[in-house]
């Protein structure tokens, strides 16, 4: 890519710093992250400076041995929504 282009290229994926801003310049300091892989979605929060909710329906079952606990755990997105929004 850079070689055709001219250009080194820019990673825009999670958990990268540039989308991080680009989130933050769209809709200012988010709150929570929400996601199903525990790396990528733990790491992206941690970028974002924000909160991270795992939920359990996808990738990830579990918190990772060693790692910090997230802000929130659920089986899945609904019951996330329950927990940190209307309690």
């Amino acid at each position: 890519v850079a070689t055709v282009g001219g250009k080194a290229p820019l990673v825009a994926g999670k958990p990268s710093a540039p989308m991080a801003k680009l989130i933050r310049d769209l809709v200012g300091q988010p709150t929570l992250m929400v996601g199903d892989r525990f790396e990528t979605d733990g790491a992206f929060a941690s970028e974002l400076a924000c909160g991270f909710g795992l939920v359990l329906s996808g990738v990830s079952k579990g918190v990772p041995d060693g790692e910090s606990k997230p802000a929130y755990i659920a089986a899945n997105f609904s019951e996330l929504v329950n927990e940190a929004i209307v309690r």
